[in-house]
């Protein structure tokens, strides 16, 4: 049994709109459908201010004779304090919006008769919600003040015990590093092997701060294995979840930078890095930036070629590590001033500030400049890919035809160098890869019917599609505005399997969707061997995208 589609439900609330507006307007064969002339009614928020602004509202439609013609009423906050009392006065005394219209309408010359209905004045009356009895001494006064005192003493209980949770913080971290320097006392007196230069609690630090950190970074690298989206995924892994990742990479993230900025202070007066700005400044930046890269990019690689993983999505491994490099140097620079808020001015060597003002200041400081070495590292391997093409002027042959530049507006879209299955040589041929699937088609999608009307695909547990020679329309519930140019949908047969006899085997069968402008860009490249169907994609409010693909031969 199938259930009610949307649009049944549309039909039949206009058809009920139909019905209202016959009774409060009188049947008349010439009024426009309701379809295409339905009046509304909103009233904003406000409070008790909104409530008496829209009661002026009703009253002014209403000596108008317009408040009738009202097919919706849409209310919020203080609207709906005026519009659930206009329902009421209808549903308890049983009368329509006509009646309504005329008692709200009525008005006398004479001031001995000119009273309020006793609906109004009873709004007027009790819109003092909080205190609906007015007196100093009243009930309603005293019941008010005894709520305020106590939601006002519960509130600042929470929030001052908050503000106390979170100055415990940097006192349970301190007490953490007096526990280093517990340590670098006792190693210091009993421990006499070649590492002895090395017994210091800044080291302890460095070395705790850079183990949280291959923490963070090893689910890190396997975070952008799991949710890579060249990938199709069941279920993610329990690591890529919210909880998890907040425990294995934000926290041991923030432990690493107050470490790190805790043995940094000494490490850059012991070893002069802020005299070589030059060498050993940069390779400072290079090996905390880079160095992180290194490791997550590693640990994708080594994922990647256990699960025999050949195309991979997102920047190449090269691009990002050059990008780091140059990111990495270009933000050691910042700790120039970072050196001034852990060691002060003219100090001995080693000597830094208290461990509460490294840890207070330095710790922010830290992150702020990995952050903002992250933020170029976004930036820059577009800029190299645009300075890339523009300076080679690649061109990529689609087919045995013409060339379709790289870098052009075809956005969302990967192109891809086909090779020989004998030498792996290159081909004259691209492949072009969507980077961006659409979600599941919305059920009023028409014209496309499920192949064999067998259902899911028992591989890959897909919806696969086959194309009939009319016009069909795609319809996707989501907003379409920001959608790639060039996409594939969700339903297709994703998997490929290779069986004996042939006629087992499972082939994909891909359906990528692009623009009308860049089907058009392939054909005037002179691909061959490509037929494209004429399509309407929308959102789940209709609303045409692009313009349809043109019919085109072999």
């Amino acid at each position: 049994m199938s259930g009610i589609s949307v649009q049944e439900v549309l039909e039949q609330e206009l058809q009920q709109v139909q019905t209202s507006r016959n009774l409060r307007l009188g049947e008349n064969p010439n009024r426009p459908p309701a379809s295409e002339t339905l009046v509304g009614l909103a009233f904003s928020g406000g409070g008790i201010r909104s409530a008496t602004f829209n009661l002026g509202i009703l009253q002014a439609l209403a000596k108008a004779r317009l408040l009738r013609t009202v097919d919706y009423i849409s209310t919020v906050s203080g609207g709906g304090y005026i519009g659930s009392w206009l329902m009421a006065w209808m549903y308890h005394q049983k009368i329509g919006i006509k009646q309504i219209e005329r008692l709200l309408a009525s008005h006398s010359e004479s001031p001995s008769q000119s009273a309020e209905r006793p609906e109004v004045r009873f709004l007027r009356n009790y819109s003092n919600y909080l205190t609906p009895r007015k007196g100093l001494l009243g009930a309603d006064f005293l019941t008010f003040a005894c709520s305020y005192l106590r939601n006002t003493f519960l509130n600042q209980t929470i929030l001052v015990l908050l503000l106390l949770s979170v100055l415990l913080v940097p006192r349970s971290v301190v007490t953490g590093m007096h526990f280093l320097e517990r340590a670098e006392n006792y190693l210091q007196a009993t421990y006499s092997g070649p590492f002895k230069d090395y017994m210091y609690a800044q080291y302890f630090a460095l070395a705790l701060g850079t183990l949280f950190g291959l923490v963070a970074l090893l689910f890190m690298g396997l975070n952008l294995v799991s949710l890579d989206p060249e990938r199709n995924h069941k279920k993610y892994r329990w690591f890529t979840q919210q909880g998890w990742v907040q425990r294995l990479i934000v926290v041991p993230l923030f432990l690493a930078a107050g470490l790190t900025t805790y043995g940094l202070g000494h490490f850059l007066a012991d070893y002069h890095i802020l005299d070589y700005p030059y060498t050993r400044l940069p390779l400072l930046g290079v090996t905390l930036y880079a160095g992180q890269w290194v490791l997550a990019l590693s640990v994708r690689w080594v994922v990647w070629s256990k699960h025999k993983t050949t195309n991979p999505g997102g920047p190449a491994n090269w691009l990002l590590l050059t990008t780091a490099v140059f990111t990495g140097a270009l933000t050691s620079y910042l700790f120039i001033p970072f050196a001034s808020i852990v060691t002060p001015a003219g100090a001995a060597q080693g000597q830094t500030f208290s461990n509460w003002r490294v840890l207070t200041f330095g710790t922010p400081a830290f992150a702020l400049i990995m952050l903002l070495a992250a933020v170029l590292l976004l930036i820059a391997p577009d800029a190299m890919n645009g300075a890339a093409a523009q300076l080679s002027g690649q061109e990529i042959h689609i087919g045995v035809g013409g060339p379709l530049t790289t870098g052009s507006a075809t956005f969302g879209v990967e192109m891809r160098q086909a090779r020989s299955c004998g030498d792996s040589g290159p081909l004259p041929w691209y492949q072009m890869i969507p980077l961006y699937e659409l979600p599941p088609m919305a059920p009023t999608t028409v014209g496309i019917v499920k192949e064999d009307g067998a259902g899911p695909c028992p591989l890959c547990r897909r919806d696969g599609f086959f194309f009939n020679n009319t016009l069909f329309t795609i319809r996707y519930e989501l907003d379409l505005a920001d959608v790639p140019d060039v996409s594939h949908t969700y339903e297709y047969f994703g998997l490929s399997v290779l069986r004996v006899p042939l006629t087992e085997s499972h082939f994909a069968q891909p359906m990528p969707v692009v623009r009308g402008s860049v089907y058009a860009r392939l054909i005037a490249a002179g691909a061959k061997d490509l037929a494209g169907y004429p399509v309407e994609v929308t959102d789940r409010i209709h609303y045409s995208v692009g313009e349809p693909l043109p019919r085109t031969v072999k």
